[in-house]
């Protein structure tokens, strides 16, 4: 089945703002159950899992770790068929990108059911 560009373009900022990036996490729990399919799996440099609930947790680690930082996407996103790409940074509070990634995924009857984080730090300015 093919899903629409704008759909996944659409899933893909959500889950970068109001996944990703939301603090509240009760917000952010509502958030990951309309987007993510029940079985859905999410992979990044950490490692696999499967769930809602185990999304909620790889949020909240990034979140954790990176307390003073916000996300922000780093161009339009991307798609062909039923894949989509959207890059990413992750920013200090006056917008200086301190890592950069893409997140992938694919996207089956309107909702996520994978999705890869690849994840690049920035070099340091001397």
């Amino acid at each position: 089945m093919t899903t629409d560009g704008t759909l996944i373009g659409d899933l893909l900022h959500r889950n970068l703002l109001d996944v990703f990036d939301q603090r509240d996490r009760s917000t952010r729990r509502a958030v990951i159950a309309e987007l993510f399919a029940p079985d859905a799996r999410f992979v990044d440099h950490d490692g696999s899992v499967v769930g809602h609930v185990a999304i909620d947790a790889a949020a909240e680690r990034v979140l954790t770790a990176f307390p003073q930082l916000h996300f922000a996407a780093a161009g339009a996103p991307s798609s062909v068929g039923d894949l989509g790409r959207l890059d990413w940074e992750l920013r200090t509070a006056d917008d200086v990108a301190r890592v950069r990634g893409t997140d992938v995924a694919t996207v089956a009857d309107g909702r996520i059911t994978r999705l890869w984080t690849f994840v690049e730090p920035v070099a340091a300015e001397s």
